[in-house]
């Protein structure tokens, strides 16, 4: 008993080591922009089989955590998308995809071979690149979406501007015409985006 209370010590000892790790080293990328998965990847081939310190307690851990997050990540894809929808991105996104795979995929089977690599050693090097090209895209899409929520409530503010009002360009001499000019579009433009709750204190 005394035993395995010590075992399981040292194994949540070392995952919080591995923890750390991860953060210390997301950090630098953060902090230049760029994605940490490639770091990621090189701390998972140091501290892997035939790496510098390998994990000897927490292995079997890591690997149970891995499969789990396989199986959520493909169960938060099925709640995302439904079948059709799955169909159609399939088929819209096979070309795009095939030379994704061509271009990512290559390189990493080309170095590995070009190594003296065994074959299957060269193939999971490619598949390494492949993935880790991936993940950096994806990274890049989620910073996308994440500004572009802030970016299109201000652009609409110009839009409406533009195409409601007509303001495009200015239209006097002197900065005190065009200021009261954009002023009195700015304060229409206010009044228009919130006409729906203007309408709705409205006395019947």
């Amino acid at each position: 008993m005394v035993t395995t209370t010590h075992d399981v010590s040292f194994v949540f000892i070392e995952l919080g080591l591995v923890i750390v790790g991860l953060a210390v080293l997301a950090r630098p990328a953060s902090r230049w922009g760029f994605s940490a998965i490639p770091l990621y990847l090189l701390a998972g081939l140091a501290f892997g089989n035939g790496g510098l310190a390998p994990l000897k307690l927490s292995e079997n851990f890591v690997r149970m955590g891995a499969e789990i997050g396989v199986l959520l990540l493909l169960f938060m894809l099925g709640l995302e998308y439904s079948g059709d929808e799955l169909k159609k991105s399939l088929r819209a996104g096979l070309p795009a995809g095939v030379v994704d795979f061509v271009l990512n995929f290559t390189p990493g089977l080309i170095c590995g071979l070009l190594l003296g690599w065994h074959r299957l050693a060269a193939i999971l090097l490619g598949g390494v690149t492949y993935i880790s090209s991936s993940g950096v895209d994806e990274v890049e899409r989620a910073k996308n979406r994440s500004k572009s929520t802030v970016r299109s409530k201000v652009e609409h503010v110009f839009a409406v501007m533009k195409l409601k009002f007509g303001f495009v360009k200015l239209r006097f001499r002197g900065l005190k015409k065009n200021a009261t000019q954009l002023f009195a579009v700015c304060a229409l433009v206010n009044l228009y985006l919130a006409r729906k709750k203007l309408l709705l204190l409205a006395p019947a």
